[in-house]
């Protein structure tokens, strides 16, 4: 990408690069978020589950 003006084309590979960046950190926030969560679920078993 030296010396040369991005075309188009080249703008569409660098925005989907940067959306797959950003949904790839979203789901791993959301994975910890839900094993927290269940851990917390499991954690002390002589609740009674609702």
């Amino acid at each position: 990408r030296l010396n040369r003006k991005p075309t188009s084309e080249d703008f569409k590979v660098m925005i989907e690069g940067e959306r797959w960046g950003i949904a790839s950190n979203i789901s791993k926030k959301i994975g910890k978020f839900l094993d927290k969560a269940l851990y917390e679920k499991f954690k002390n078993p002589s609740k009674k589950i609702i």
